[in-house]
């Protein structure tokens, strides 16, 4: 009995937090397809790691983040955002791709990467090539 009651205990844990994962991930999926930089920003984790188009940047508090997608989004403003992959973990890492289809015709994909601290994900680096 107490084996079963310790089963149904793992296995609402494991359950809710996939719940708040795949809200996260949504979350994220609407602010880059609003061009949200101050929601994406509030995921991250320092330091941060941004790929804009062949530039990379290490970022080491939000502010600066939030000004270069900022300063991306003004230039590439979102037509689309639309998740390619679905979520995987591997070693305590949270991966997930993507397509940005910007408003001048332009398409980057998007890698996204994030590191769990204290049971939750954080954003640690967000990557926009062009295909």
């Amino acid at each position: 009995m107490r084996n079963v009651l310790v089963g149904y205990v793992l296995n609402f844990i494991f359950f809710t937090q996939c719940l708040a994962q795949d809200q996260m991930l949504e979350d994220l999926g609407i602010a880059l397809s609003t061009n949200i930089a101050k929601e994406v920003v509030s995921r991250l984790h320092t330091p941060f790691k941004l790929q804009l188009a062949g530039e990379s940047l290490i970022l080491t508090d939000k502010a600066a983040a939030e000004k270069a997608l900022r300063t991306f989004f003004n230039n590439h403003k979102a037509l689309s955002f639309e998740y390619t992959t679905p979520a995987n973990v591997t070693n305590g890492l949270l991966y997930r791709m993507g397509v940005y289809k910007a408003k001048t015709g332009e398409q980057y994909r998007v890698y996204l990467l994030f590191k769990e601290k204290d049971g939750k994900y954080y954003l640690s680096t967000l990557s926009f090539s062009t295909d």
